[in-house]
């Protein structure tokens, strides 16, 4: 009696070269960005100062806006510069991953993943 063959395993997602997930990254942007954390999903995406470079400008663009809620339009410009990085957030990260994709497809080490930080 035969056994049937292995079944392959179907992958739920597609992955890059490196093997991080393009749904992974907009989800560590947008899920940490409900409660105003931004830059994680760059971070995994390999980029971590643009990660960084989000995070302390969302705190700074914050701190302003509080300012500028004793002038009224800090209501207004608080909710917009959200939903701006909510925008911005995920997008940075997918470039991200496209750059190192592009990148090892072509052979070019240099711009795989940016070791230093």
């Amino acid at each position: 009696m035969e056994s049937d063959p292995p079944i392959p395993a179907i992958e739920p997602y597609s992955t890059t070269a490196e093997g991080k997930s393009p749904v992974a990254a907009v989800l560590l942007e947008v899920l940490p960005g409900v409660v105003q954390v931004f830059g994680l999903g760059s971070i995994y995406a390999g980029n971590v100062k643009g990660g960084l470079m989000l995070m302390i400008s969302y705190w700074v663009a914050s701190l302003v806006n509080l300012v500028l809620m004793a002038f009224g339009i800090g209501f207004i410009s608080y909710p917009l510069t959200w939903l701006t990085f909510m925008i911005i957030g995920p997008l940075a990260a997918l470039s991200k991953l496209r750059d190192v994709e592009a990148a090892d497809q072509s052979g070019d080490p240099a711009h795989s993943v940016d070791q230093a930080g």
